[in-house]
């Protein structure tokens, strides 16, 4: 599947590997991330060709990815590490037939994609300092102002609610984290 708008887009997909009874739960599981990583670079170098085609083009460097992958002790599971779950993403560019390294994320790093920060393992903190950065950017300097309520509210509508009208719909803080 994938998510494009403009220059940020996200592909992802799903193991199609059906476990094989044979093999230990670790081989099992290192199985799913072979196929994954497999599918991903199809799909990654197919999205390019498309994006090149047309006129655009995809720097490499500019890109990441992540992989999302298990490992269970004791019947606890915990995201796997890339140490853990070595694996590499290439793909061409352009006109080139040299296959650069796709730069991988860690699952716990925090990205940013349109506006909001976000990692594969969930973790909000880095999105609510943000948001909480802008909230407290905009007090600081509204507060000692002096204009009028209607300049006070536009000035609002204008510059803060932009900063979090987008954000916060898709972010999903626990009430903890919101207060």
């Amino acid at each position: 599947t994938g998510d494009a708008f403009v220059d940020d887009s996200h592909l992802g997909v799903t193991s199609s590997h059906q476990d094989d009874p044979a093999y230990s739960m670790e081989d099992n599981i290192r199985l799913h991330e072979l196929q994954v990583v497999e599918d991903i670079t199809k799909l990654a170098q197919h999205y390019e060709r498309l994006l090149w085609s047309t006129g655009g083009a995809l720097n490499i460097q500019k890109c990441s990815w992540n992989l999302i992958s298990w490992i269970w002790k004791n019947g606890r599971a915990s995201l796997a590490t890339i140490s853990q779950a070595p694996a590499e993403l290439k793909l061409t560019s352009g006109k080139s037939s040299t296959k650069q390294t796709v730069p991988r994320l860690q699952p716990s790093a925090t990205y940013r994609t349109l506006g909001v920060f976000i990692s594969g393992d969930g973790n909000q903190k880095r999105s609510k300092e943000i948001l909480r950065g802008h909230s407290a950017t905009f007090a600081g300097q509204i507060g000692p102002a002096t204009i009028n309520q209607a300049t006070a509210f536009y000035a609002f509508q204008l510059y803060l609610s932009p900063k979090l009208g987008y954000a916060l719909p898709v972010s999903s803080f626990t009430s903890q984290e919101s207060a």
